[in-house]
């Protein structure tokens, strides 16, 4: 790992100052640095993954996905729908302790569980690391009060990088 000091400096004039670049050599490095940044509360945020010339999705605040071109990553997006309100109130009920739990997972680069224009809808987008960081989590929520909670409700889901 490389202290440096403003290396937030790119074509735009937004600036950043730098508190560190790893250089990840493969998952488990990157995997190690994302706990890291979690547990000291720093943004990790990876550049030349598409956070673009212009540096407009860095930033202090929230901790943002890195994208590595060397890893194999899982990429799950689609939506929960329920079919009632009853069910609604359940996945508002179980949601922040769910999103919080699988933020904390190893692995996972990305946790994004919001509501759409329709009630009865959530947009759902999950990164993780690799295949073992992924199937990790679908065991854990397999044997989570979320899992037993939700596991009626309809997912339309579509995975990317799980081949092979």
């Amino acid at each position: 790992m490389e202290i440096l000091g403003d290396q937030s400096t790119d074509a735009s004039n937004y600036r950043v100052p730098t508190l560190a670049i790893v250089h990840p050599a493969d998952v488990d490095d990157l995997i190690a640095a994302s706990q890291v940044a979690r547990e000291l509360g720093v943004a990790f945020t990876s550049r030349g993954g598409g956070t673009s010339v212009a540096g407009n999705s860095i930033g202090p605040g929230r901790r943002k996905a890195p994208y590595c071109w060397c890893m194999s990553e899982i990429h799950l997006t689609g939506e929960l729908i329920c079919a009632t309100e009853e069910e609604a109130r359940v996945v508002s009920l179980h949601l922040p302790a769910h999103v919080r739990l699988t933020r904390a997972e190893v692995g996972c680069i990305c946790f994004e569980v919001v509501t759409t224009e329709d009630p009865l809808v959530w947009s759902v987008e999950e990164r993780f690391a690799g295949r073992a960081a992924f199937e990790s989590h679908q065991r854990r929520v397999l044997n989570s009060e979320w899992g037993r909670a939700t596991a009626g409700i309809r997912r339309r889901y579509s995975i990317e990088g799980l081949a092979g």
